[in-house]
């Protein structure tokens, strides 16, 4: 029973990580594309942060995995958002430091696309080593979560945490 605990907190953790994984780099690629380099330069620590998380967050699920195909996949995928992290970084300070130069933009715009490919990936791969009982019975908790929060709104006629 703990071993499924264990299971079902690193699919919490797996689907908390991965739900928008897109947010820091839409955020870093605009504050570049208006060549505001200390929002890049700050923006670049959040990117790199969310990169580690989701890499942390791979690795966990490969520590509670047996399909071993599976695992190397996403060590793999790990590997490769790990590599590619400061190359989009590097793409975003040399756009904010010349936002109208197209060679610059179309630069950032190759990083941006081999970005979300290499999550796409990352995904699919941790999708692929994730049991579809531990996944729903995080989902079937979140569920009870928010008909309890609901029940209790209206309850104390709370309209706006009905949202």
């Amino acid at each position: 029973d703990l071993r499924r605990q264990l299971r079902k907190a690193v699919v919490d953790h797996v689907s908390d990580s991965f739900l928008e994984s897109g947010i820091p780099l839409i955020i870093l690629v605009e504050a570049a594309k208006a060549g505001k380099e200390k929002e890049v330069d700050e923006y670049s620590l959040v990117f790199t942060e969310h990169a580690n998380k989701l890499v942390e967050v791979a690795n966990l699920a490969c520590s509670m995995s047996a399909n071993e195909d599976g695992v190397k996949m996403v060590r793999y995928a790990a590997q490769q958002i790990q590599n590619l992290c400061p190359q989009v970084i590097n793409a975003a300070r040399i756009l904010a430091s010349r936002p109208r130069s197209k060679v610059a933009q179309e630069n950032m715009e190759v990083f941006k696309s081999a970005w979300e490919t290499q999550v796409r990936i990352l995904t699919d791969a941790v999708d692929d080593i994730v049991t579809v009982d531990d996944f729903l019975a995080v989902s079937e908790n979140y569920i009870l979560e928010d008909v309890n929060k609901c029940c209790l709104a209206l309850q104390e006629g709370d309209s706006e945490t009905l949202d």
